[in-house]
């Protein structure tokens, strides 16, 4: 298992190059597939999600190949003269939430897409494609989500175990989880839920099968106490089953202190749980939030596609980079309106224009116009620079007090961070393709509220946060378009943030400290993990971040571009500790 190790407090100074976008190339890469042709693509990102796309696209017949142009950096060949419409399985797409653009790049090209969605062992934090569904359906598709999904753990444990069974059985449809636990405890649980009209078979097997189904939860139709004569490890773990499908609270006194149920706990509300108390003798478990719709096989199938007029009733990046996919070979002419207007939209949008398309008006407030046409073609491109890798190193370089420049950026993607910054109290001189950024004394705290482009990114809003956590005042932090967004406040506070999240999470007062501490903290998620990583950038002592894979999700190089401005930071290999009640 592998760890980056901090050594905090060291100033960063230097130059560092920017990568391409994440964002832009995680949308273009899938839209190659809409003609039959060659192309060239450089300045894509070295991160893992590429690496998944690509594994995608060649599934689906295309052929890549990966060279160097003349500065030594990455260049993709992709020749879609081959590709075909196959179904893009779970083992694939789950790696990779923008599986979700292959629906629109299949679906416009073929007329047919069927794409496995990831989600299935999420019931919090997941990002719905509603949306884009129907923006599909208003170009004259038929969509629907299918059931029949695989599951397989990368380890037989039990608690992932059970959390892949109460997934599926809050999901819609039939999910096979391979390389399940075989342990007792699973085959009780299964036999328990079996009691309450579960479907589930496999039990003391490494393959289970779950149908979604209503669990019967008549026993707790009210708020209920319940009072156990001893601390029982069954009967906890039961009544949590239990209540997790009851939509009144249900409150377990005496219940088992076990570390497992700690680790459960914590696991199940990431997945939309409500559970408080884990691993002390009074154990609440409050109405789980709902589940993500969009599990299973999302099939999208078209005789044709027709223009029409697409009205988003909010502002949504990924169905509008997905609706100008499904539009641009549509008959007729398409308008989006409230789409979004983040620069990765524009730069989808210019890429299909040099393949040929007819796209006006991605990236300004007026609705997007499309004219379908009868083909695209084979061309070059360059993604533009990533704006939250830029944005990330200049919030590294502001909480060391450092004096850094970032190249190969574009200024005016940067201007709501920018501005905070500035705000903040840092010095940042701007040139046509670099940014310099200074930081002395302790900088002031600034009010920050998160808004689709041009306003600030909720991409970079745990970093700006953390940033925040060690500025001289207090604030308030205002971001309300992920759910979850601020659970990385959790190891925050580990180092000494003084952060309170409101009930909603959708904001949070934080109060500045001198200084942050070293310790052993976890990457929630991408964004979160970037967070940590400028948390340990600041912080006194050593800081040692898990959960890694997260971050290699979307940063390129990101311990030797540190380590180029001065960090002390190191990609360290740990043992694995096998634990089934750890998970």
């Amino acid at each position: 298992m592998d760890k980056f190790v901090i050594q905090g407090g060291k100033r960063l100074e230097g130059t560092v190059r920017i990568a391409g976008s994440k964002n832009s190339s995680v949308a273009i890469l899938p839209a190659t597939i809409l003609a039959k042709g060659k192309f060239r693509i450089e300045n894509v990102p070295d991160i893992d999600d590429i690496l998944v796309i690509i594994d995608i696209l060649k599934h689906l017949g295309a052929k890549v190949e990966i060279t160097t142009n003349s500065l030594g950096e990455k260049v993709f060949e992709i020749d879609t003269t081959d590709v075909e419409p196959k179904d893009i399985p779970y083992a694939l797409s789950s790696k990779l939430r923008a599986s979700y653009y292959f629906i629109g790049s299949l679906l416009g090209r073929f007329r047919s897409a069927r794409v496995a969605m990831p989600g299935g062992c999420s019931f919090g934090s997941v990002r719905p494609i509603d949306m884009h569904l129907k923006a599909f359906e208003d170009l004259g598709a038929t969509t629907k989500t299918l059931g029949n999904i695989e599951i397989e753990l990368k380890k037989p444990s039990v608690v992932a175990t059970l959390n892949a069974i109460l997934a599926a059985i809050r999901s819609s449809g039939t999910t096979i989880i391979k390389n399940a636990s075989t342990d007792d405890i699973i085959k009780d649980v299964i036999s328990d839920l079996k009691n309450r009209n579960a479907n589930i078979e496999g039990g003391g097997t490494d393959t289970i099968t779950v149908a979604g189904c209503k669990l019967d939860t008549t026993l707790l139709e009210t708020n209920t106490d319940i009072r156990f004569d001893e601390h029982s490890e069954t009967a906890t773990l039961n009544f949590i089953l239990m209540a997790l499908n009851s939509n009144c609270t249900t409150v377990i006194h005496h219940a088992s202190k076990d570390a497992g149920f700690v680790t459960l706990a914590d696991s199940l509300n990431k997945m939309g749980a409500n559970i408080k108390g884990a691993g002390t003798d009074t154990l609440t478990i409050g109405p789980a939030k709902a589940t993500n719709s969009s599990y299973g096989i999302v099939e999208a199938v078209a005789d044709e596609l027709i223009g029409t007029t697409i009205n988003f009733n909010k502002v949504s990046v990924g169905a509008t980079m997905n609706a100008i996919m499904a539009a641009v070979l549509a008959k007729g002419k398409t308008v989006i309106k409230n789409a979004a207007r983040e620069p990765h939209i524009v730069d989808l949008a210019n890429f299909l224009n040099h393949m040929g398309a007819n796209i006006r008006g991605a990236g300004s407030s007026s609705p997007i116009e499309i004219t379908g046409v009868e083909e695209l073609h084979g061309c070059e491109w360059t993604i533009i620079p990533d704006q939250i890798e830029a944005g990330t190193y200049m919030v590294a370089a502001a909480i060391t007090k450092g004096h850094i420049t970032l190249t190969n950026i574009e200024p005016k993607h940067l201007s709501s961070i920018t501005s905070k910054l500035r705000e903040c109290g840092c010095v940042i001189n701007e040139q046509y393709d670099s940014v310099e950024v200074i930081a002395g004394s302790r900088l002031n705290a600034v009010g920050l509220t998160t808004a689709p482009h041009p306003g600030f990114p909720t991409d970079m809003q745990p970093q700006f946060t953390t940033l925040l956590s060690v500025c001289e005042g207090s604030c308030g932090v205002n971001d309300g378009i992920w759910e979850d967004r601020f659970r990385y406040v959790k190891q925050l506070k580990k180092m000494g943030a003084d952060i309170e999240v409101a009930q909603n999470n959708k904001s949070a007062l934080v109060k500045g400290v001198p200084t942050l501490n070293g310790t052993l903290v976890k990457a929630d998620d991408l964004r979160a993990g970037a967070a940590m990583i400028i948390a340990g950038l600041g912080a006194q002592g050593e800081t040692v971040i898990e959960n890694i894979s997260h971050i290699d999700r979307g940063y390129e190089d990101v311990v030797e571009k540190l380590t180029s401005l001065g960090a002390v930071i190191e990609r360290r290999s740990f043992p694995d500790i096998v634990c089934d009640s750890c998970g």
